[in-house]
């Protein structure tokens, strides 16, 4: 789909000069993420939670407690609110984006490993894994529910155990088991898998690195024979960004 923008010199793309930070809270306090992000003109900032876009509520919102700065507030936060959580910075001139991770402490487990009791029922999944495309820099979250709660798992990637880290973190919660990865490269991509040892059951999925060329500002050029500015004609697909310029 095509669009017409029109720049002008003193237009800048948003530039992020303190990104959000992930954090672990307990149940029932507050959350706040903070971003400080200059542009010209000034920029519009979207918050985004496991990729969906958050309506602001009375227990979520956001506001500019000075200038140049937007914060995220969630109240009284609960399990289910553990997510991946995305700004994006957007003004005339372009975007750009900050991503972390809230993990909610409480009925919510850490780890790769945890002993519990034997289950009567037989166990199924529910929701299993499945093939995944993100670009590099990303945030990568894997979720596997299972039909019971409190079943013991193991996370693999190409048949290796995964141990969290300060880029990966392993939660549990209730019936779901979720894989978190930040600032994903090129070696994360690969086979992963949840595996059950003593019901022998798995669900396994891969994940594949989108080559995506960004275009994070443009660069406007006058030429001496004229008085206007250039017209940028853009058009982006999933796979490419492309740029056409013309000038009148």
């Amino acid at each position: 789909m095509k669009k017409k923008i029109q720049l002008s010199p003193s237009m800048e793309a948003p530039k992020i000069f303190e990104r959000i930070q992930s954090q672990t809270v307990s149940q029932g306090s507050d959350a706040h993420f903070r971003v400080r992000v200059v542009g010209k003109p000034d920029p519009e900032c979207q918050w985004f939670k496991n990729g969906v876009q958050i309506e602001r509520s009375d227990r979520i919102y956001w506001y500019w407690p000075e200038d140049n700065v937007c914060e995220l507030v969630i109240r009284d936060v609960t399990a289910e609110d553990s997510a991946s959580i995305m700004v994006k910075a957007v003004n005339i001139a372009g975007e750009t984006s900050s991503h972390a991770f809230l993990l909610v402490q409480g009925n919510v487990s850490f780890g790769t490993h945890y002993s519990l009791p034997p289950h009567s029922r037989p166990v199924t999944v529910l929701q299993g894994l499945a093939d995944q495309k993100v670009c590099e820099g990303d945030i990568v979250q894997l979720e596997v529910k299972l039909s019971q709660e409190n079943v013991e798992g193991v996370w693999m990637k190409d048949g290796v155990e995964i141990h969290p880290s300060d880029r990966v973190h392993i939660v549990i919660d209730k019936q779901s088991h979720m894989l978190l990865i930040e600032d994903v490269t090129k070696e994360d991509t690969g086979a992963y898998s949840f595996n059950i040892p003593s019901l022998l059951l798995s669900t396994t999925g891969s994940l594949h690195m989108l080559h995506l060329r960004r275009i994070n500002s443009l660069r406007i050029v006058l030429f001496p024979d004229t008085s206007g500015y250039l017209l940028y004609e853009y058009y982006t697909t999933l796979q490419d960004f492309g740029l056409i310029v013309t000038h009148s």
